[in-house]
């Protein structure tokens, strides 16, 4: 009892201490974006790429905060968000936001808990590092969204995990498709219902097609592309690059683009 006492004390301090910048970024917008530019810009960039996220999908973020700073990103894309969060005063702040950015029509804000969410016709599901209880909520998710519904989350790792608790992937009943890390004790989870995972996630010597990859030049060239068979030969230690046959060769890439490229089980 103690020990959940005393967790319980330092994850409201850190919370409080992260909300009270994210209020002052609301009031301040060049505190706001700096605040943004630091801690959050390039792991959105990431959740986004894993994410695959296209044109027309409903999207959904759980535990937006004063300054959704992940629905802007999206919204600025040109996609439509729903952004929910169950603090009144977080909803109140992200409205001033929005407003002051002239996004308020792209972006939809409701006061609510991510477990109470309908996400029957949701195409992405984006969670905070915050939310609780986060297993119910990535639950309902996965057994609502169809096949092709993909949910980001973040964990916690490293220093993080004294303050926040994590979600065991294991015991979640869809497998996880990518992760990458951030520097900052954290990093972003992908699940997906469907039988597709990244090259990142395969087993080694495992025969699989490749469904889709990502806009890079440098991927054609290396013969990776959509209906081609790879198998995944070799993984660097403290998550260097992987090793892969395609066609024959064998090829390295960096663990982050390998979580971005799609692949099934080959026929």
């Amino acid at each position: 009892m103690k020990t959940k006492t005393y967790h319980k004390i330092l994850y409201d301090k850190l919370l409080g201490m992260i909300q009270g910048m994210e209020f002052l970024g609301a009031r301040f917008p060049a505190l706001g974006k700096v605040y943004h530019r630091l801690f959050y810009q390039k792991l959105v960039e990431k959740e986004m790429k894993i994410a695959g996220i296209q044109p027309g999908m409903r999207i959904i973020q759980v535990g937006c905060g004063p300054y959704p700073f992940s629905a802007i990103m999206l919204a600025k894309m040109g996609f439509q968000v729903e952004a929910i969060d169950n603090d009144p005063r977080a909803i109140k702040s992200a409205d001033f936001v929005l407003k002051k950015m002239g996004l308020r029509e792209k972006i939809q804000l409701n006061l609510g808990h991510g477990e109470e969410v309908d996400y029957r016709d949701c195409d992405r599901v984006f969670v905070a590092l915050h939310v609780e209880p986060k297993n119910r909520v990535l639950n309902k998710a996965i057994s609502e969204m169809g096949e092709n519904g993909k949910i980001v989350f973040r964990n916690p790792r490293g220093f993080l995990k004294f303050f926040y608790s994590g979600v065991q992937v294991h015991k979640l009943p869809s497998p996880i498709f990518c992760r990458v890390k951030e520097n900052i004790g954290k990093e972003a989870l992908c699940i997906s219902n469907c039988k597709v995972k990244s090259l990142a996630e395969a087993g080694f010597g495992e025969e699989l097609i490749i469904k889709s990859v990502p806009v890079h030049p440098l991927l054609p060239a290396l013969g990776l592309r959509p209906g081609k068979k790879v198998c995944l030969k070799g993984r660097q230690y403290f998550n260097g690059p992987l090793l892969a046959l395609v066609d024959g060769r064998r090829i390295a890439l960096g663990s982050e683009l390998a979580g971005m490229i799609e692949v099934q089980d080959g026929e």
